[in-house]
């Protein structure tokens, strides 16, 4: 897979660079993560697209690596291990409604605003490595705002916002309320 990368960028004159070019660790997880799918023997590339969305975004690795390690000039020339998650489908897999409880009825939020769902935020905390894939995937969603810094709430959301500074490699500032 290398070789042919490798052919292939200086057939299309694509310069060796740290932003571009030949990247091992990128290289590897997508393989290892493709590998891992394929085992499901999709017919088609659809069937194997509809199943696996998001091994068609090219922010995926970043639920995985902090931003620092994915795009560090190691990472780039010899294999790196993930940072934030271990090199698995099942990180994507996890649905965050089993993380949270949510009653239903009528609430006056902190606001003053009305809602009809009450999520119980600070049972994220409890499950830090189960909401490591959610959050990075926020980190990854934010990626392109080049953020200096990000801030959550002391209470409930407080672990999410550490996750996504850590992935993002920014501050992280907290509100008590």
């Amino acid at each position: 897979m290398r070789n042919g990368i490798t052919v292939y960028n200086k057939a299309n004159q694509v310069s060796e660079a740290l932003d571009r070019g030949y990247h091992e660790t990128i290289t590897v997880a997508f393989m290892r993560l493709v590998f891992e799918a394929a085992a499901d023997q999709s017919n088609s590339i659809e069937d194997f697209e509809q199943r696996r969305p998001e091994l068609f975004d090219k922010r995926v690795l970043l639920r995985l690596y902090s931003r620092h390690r994915i795009l560090s000039a190691e990472a780039r020339a010899t294999f790196v291990e993930p940072d934030l998650m271990p090199i698995s489908l099942a990180a994507f897999s996890s649905d965050v409604n089993q993380l949270i409880h949510a009653r239903k009825g009528h609430f006056l939020l902190e606001s003053g605003h009305h809602g009809d769902v009450w999520l119980d935020l600070e049972l994220l905390c409890l499950h830090p490595k189960r909401i490591q894939p959610f959050a990075s995937e926020l980190a990854s969603r934010l990626v392109e705002y080049r953020l200096d810094a990000v801030c959550g709430p002391l209470v409930e959301g407080a672990s999410v916002a550490m996750t996504v500074a850590k992935v993002l490699d920014v501050e992280l500032f907290y509100t008590e309320q």
